[in-house]
């Protein structure tokens, strides 16, 4: 499979998503991308999977 990202970090600050992706850090409100990671507990939030490709996270 294509890896289509480097995915570096990712970290949970207050309400905000933090990700490094090809070596720039980006920073997303969870209310702006989704509401059931707006909603979720701090232990649902630290399960999740980077896809293989890098262009995604489950």
């Amino acid at each position: 499979m294509k890896k289509y990202h480097k995915i570096e970090a990712v970290r949970f600050w207050d309400d905000e998503l933090r990700i490094k992706i090809d070596g720039h850090e980006h920073k997303f409100k969870f209310s702006s991308i989704s509401v059931k990671l707006a909603n979720a507990s701090e232990m649902e939030k630290l399960k999740f999977e980077i896809s293989p490709s890098g262009y995604g996270s489950h």
